[in-house]
């Protein structure tokens, strides 16, 4: 995965998962197509570095786990959700940088707080 990362070449299919709603609608979804870029906000960069962070190799324990598995709550197999305050640090840091490399502003955490609450 380290050099995958490096090489910063290749492609992955990624199934989405079936969420709550999904059953409402009985939707399955058609697995998406990833690629490398240079971009600050590239999908596979940042899935192959949580794979890295905190691995899971066993397909079983994969398919139990939520969505965003928090590497530091829980244990390694019973992993757990993050909690609210950190998908909020997330979203915050993720509206940041989109309106910096995208719409050339500036803001901070903070500023990017009140807009997202």
């Amino acid at each position: 995965l380290e050099r995958l990362l490096l090489s910063r070449r290749g492609r992955a299919k990624v199934k989405i998962p079936k969420l709550k709603n999904d059953n409402l609608l009985k939707k399955e979804w058609d697995p998406v197509s990833l690629e490398f870029s240079n971009t600050p906000l590239c999908a596979i960069t940042r899935l192959v570095e949580m794979e890295i962070d905190d691995p899971m190799p066993d397909r079983r324990e994969r398919a139990l786990a939520p969505l965003f598995a928090d590497p530091e709550r829980g244990t390694p197999n019973q992993r757990e959700q993050f909690a609210k305050s950190a998908f909020a640090t997330i979203f915050q840091g993720l509206i940041v940088a989109v309106l910096a490399s995208v719409h050339g502003i500036s803001m901070t955490p903070g500023e990017a707080r009140k807009l997202w609450s």
